[in-house]
């Protein structure tokens, strides 16, 4: 056996490049087996025995522009979501099934929050939703926490001190709700 000295010597002139996940197709499929299987024990879900095949189908073709963390944070979404004992395709972000949500503004300030919420609704109940109160309160918490963050430059404790909340639940939703923080608040 090698003394990890020269292994690491030996590695370190060359570049081993791994693929983005899109291009990875196959390892989709055994990364969501995995991860589900971590998070059912992380969040407590052990009820949930799978994804239904259209929910993988969905998962599989598309493009991952986050990488796996993207995809883990969709997982993860998912448990919290699913009321049965499989996610189906209606506990996947909007964007994985090929939709976006209602009029959008955008406007620099209010980028990715519906207008009208009547009409968000609207939509949700057109297509056949059965968790609407979730995305309801998704797209309200989306909405109130880059705004806030945005009014603090990202400072997050001045953040939670406005919303009422402790900074750890806050870093919590922003990590749920794919929130970045930069220079400036966005919303992957």
């Amino acid at each position: 056996a090698l003394p990890i000295s020269d292994l690491y010597y030996r590695l370190n002139g060359y570049t081993i490049e791994i693929p983005p996940l899109k291009k990875r197709g196959g390892d989709v499929e055994l990364l969501v087996e995995h991860f589900l299987s971590k998070f059912r024990q992380d969040l407590a879900k052990k009820e949930v025995e799978g994804i239904s095949p259209e929910a993988l189908e969905l998962l599989t073709t598309y493009d991952w522009p986050g990488n796996v963390r993207e995809l883990q944070s969709v997982l993860k979404q998912c448990l919290l979501r699913t009321t049965g004992p499989v996610i189906v395709p209606e506990f996947l972000p909007d964007d994985l099934r090929g939709r976006r949500s209602v009029a959008f503004e955008s406007n620099g300030e209010d980028v990715g929050v519906p207008h009208d919420l009547a009409a968000f609704v609207a939509e949700r109940l057109e297509h056949d939703t059965d968790n609407l109160y979730a995305e309801v309160l998704e797209m309200m918490e989306r909405y109130v926490l880059t705004r806030v963050l945005r009014l603090t430059d990202g400072n997050q404790s001045q953040a939670a001190r406005i919303l009422g909340i402790t900074r750890g639940s806050l870093r919590t939703k922003i990590r749920s709700l794919n929130i970045s923080i930069e220079h400036v608040v966005s919303v992957d």
